[in-house]
């Protein structure tokens, strides 16, 4: 259940980076840019992120909904570990990650920019999707 907070707030598309459906609003900080930054992250009921690693530790704490997330270089939804509202974890820098959620779901997420990305497999990178070079 979303509450009125979080309805209002000024999201906006996620990052080219995540699969399209993704709606994201900065808290603060730049992802962008060097230094600590804190933003939501909203997805869809069913939304998918393939095995990928960040340059930087990652934290989620789950606002609405359930985050579902594993390690390693293959998604394995049985081995898949669940936070609820109100919980959190920290994804570790370079270790390969997969997330899924259940309902929709908002997450605030912590790191350190520049906020970048590293997909296991470049054919799950959004950013090469239908771009022919």
């Amino acid at each position: 259940e979303m509450g009125d907070e979080i309805s209002k707030m000024p999201w906006g598309p996620g990052p080219d980076f995540l699969p399209k459906g993704a709606q994201m609003h900065v808290v603060s900080g730049n992802p962008a840019a060097a230094g600590p930054f804190v933003l939501h992250l909203m997805f869809p009921n069913g939304y998918t992120v393939k095995p990928h690693m960040h340059p930087a530790d990652e934290t989620v704490k789950v606002v609405a909904g359930h985050f579902h997330y594993g390690m390693g270089d293959k998604m394995n939804r049985k081995t898949m570990k669940t936070l609820k509202k109100g919980e959190e974890g920290t994804l570790p820098a370079k270790m390969n990650h997969y997330a899924a959620v259940r309902g929709r779901t908002v997450i605030e997420l912590s790191s350190t920019g520049p906020f970048a990305i590293t997909y296991v497999n470049a054919k799950d990178d959004p950013r090469n999707m239908g771009m022919k070079k």
